[in-house]
């Protein structure tokens, strides 16, 4: 299904008006999710992603359980964590081949649910984490209260 298409038809079914940008863009908000969708037409699909926490921070315990949860995508649904630009993202692909408006809408409802479940995720080993350190006195309890939840 074209691109525009597609947009137009999930625009309508939701009842609000959703346009794409210059570059494919659409942005709407999902289960209280931010979820953008763009389309990537030199591969004939869409990726769709979140930001489940916001900027990187340097703390080991929560990169390393980000990466457990992020193995063959068990602990996030199926989607795949990354980076960019030093930002987490939460993000998966859907082939526009036969996509509809409604299978596009049960995704992004997905990637929303994932999202939430890995920032939760990530957040509770953090802070138990950081109360062994503190407790150790290895780390002072700033570097454990950098990190912040925004989901």
């Amino acid at each position: 299904m074209e691109f525009e298409k597609l947009i137009a038809d999930f625009s309508e079914a939701a009842g609000f008006g959703l346009e794409t940008d210059s570059q494919g863009t659409v942005w709407c908000e999902a289960d209280g999710v931010l979820v953008t969708v763009q389309h990537r037409s030199e591969s004939g699909d869409a990726v769709i992603f979140t930001f489940p926490f916001g900027e990187m921070p340097t703390d080991e315990p929560m990169m390393r359980h980000a990466l457990e949860l992020s193995v063959a995508g068990i602990g996030t649904g199926g989607f795949f964590l990354g980076l960019h630009e030093d930002i987490f993202t939460l993000s998966g692909t859907i082939p526009l081949d036969d996509l509809d408006a409604e299978t596009l809408a049960r995704r992004m409802l997905d990637l929303a649910a994932a999202t939430r479940r890995v920032a939760l995720s990530v957040g509770s080993s953090v802070v138990d984490e950081c109360a062994g350190q503190v407790d150790a006195e290895e780390h002072s309890s700033d570097v454990c209260n950098q990190f912040s939840i925004r989901v």
